[in-house]
């Protein structure tokens, strides 16, 4: 009786687990992410706009802190990127500002943005890549805005500057 008690449980705490395994899955399954790379930092860092994409900035106009291209195929859902008609010259001044800048922690560097399967969908450029990349139907990607490291967040703190 007491054996056939166990094994209950036992197999109660398996079809648990796979339940919660289930759900972790599916909600994690939406999710994309960045890879570092250098053809994109070099597309970023010779001025290259490329023709199927939109392109989008975060941070000040003068001054970004990221920009990213979006294959025309998505749609950007975020009001926190700001699309621009970007041109070669533009590039050129906000990448300059970008590299000189002391705010970064780390020279600025070109990434891919990967859908969930792998599959590129954007390219990133900025010194900081904590970011969250999401899927959506019907085409739409949701890419947060890039968050400075914690290490970052500290110095920045108005904390901090009383000190």
């Amino acid at each position: 009786m007491r054996y056939k008690k166990n094994s209950l449980y036992i197999m109660g705490a398996g079809l648990l687990m796979l339940i919660f395994q289930t759900a972790f899955l599916g909600c994690a399954a939406n999710y994309g992410s960045l890879r570092h790379s250098r053809d994109v930092t070099h597309i970023f860092e010779t001025y290259k706009i490329l023709a199927d994409y939109r392109y989008y900035y975060s941070g000040v106009d003068t001054a970004p802190n990221a920009i990213i291209g979006i294959d025309r195929r998505y749609q950007l859902c975020s009001k926190l990127w700001k699309e621009v008609d970007l041109t070669s010259t533009q590039l050129k001044n906000w990448i300059d500002r970008m590299q000189q800048t002391h705010e970064f922690p780390v020279s600025p560097f070109g990434s891919l943005i990967l859908d969930p399967a792998g599959r590129q969908v954007g390219i990133w450029y900025s010194a900081w890549d904590n970011t969250i990349v999401k899927m959506e139907e019907d085409n739409h990607i949701v890419v947060h805005t890039p968050s400075p490291p914690l290490q970052k967040i500290r110095l920045l703190s108005p904390l901090n500057s009383r000190q």
